[in-house]
């Protein structure tokens, strides 16, 4: 169990991290502009999540996109629907950002579009 350590030094996502003292990193599954996605697991509620990471250049270099990161999530998380990813969660921690969300296993919309 990797748990950080309160320094003012950027946290690295990396595999086994433990964010939040429950959310477990498990390996990354995606990669914007923006952020990265790892399959993450919540060892309290005893399930798979996605953990969306703010990149860390972004996260402590530019307020403006800490703040719209932050944004995103509070509004979808104001969403209910059954085609809306649910949020469950956020983390503000040593300059780093994420959005908790409900995972989904399956195809893309990329990978959909592209086969169409």
């Amino acid at each position: 169990m990797i748990e950080p350590k309160p320094t003012g030094a950027p946290l690295t996502a990396t595999e086994g991290l433990i964010l939040a003292g429950r959310y477990k990193l498990q390996k990354p599954i995606a990669s914007g502009g923006m952020a990265q996605v790892w399959r993450g697991y919540d060892e309290i509620l005893d399930r798979n999540v996605a953990v969306k990471i703010l990149h860390a250049h972004l996260a402590h270099d530019d307020k403006a996109f800490v703040t719209r990161f932050r944004r995103e999530a509070v509004a979808a998380a104001r969403l209910s629907h059954d085609s809306i990813v649910a949020i469950y969660d956020t983390i503000s921690t040593n300059k780093l950002e994420a959005i908790v969300m409900e995972l989904i296993e399956g195809k893309t919309l990329r990978t959909v579009l592209n086969e169409r």
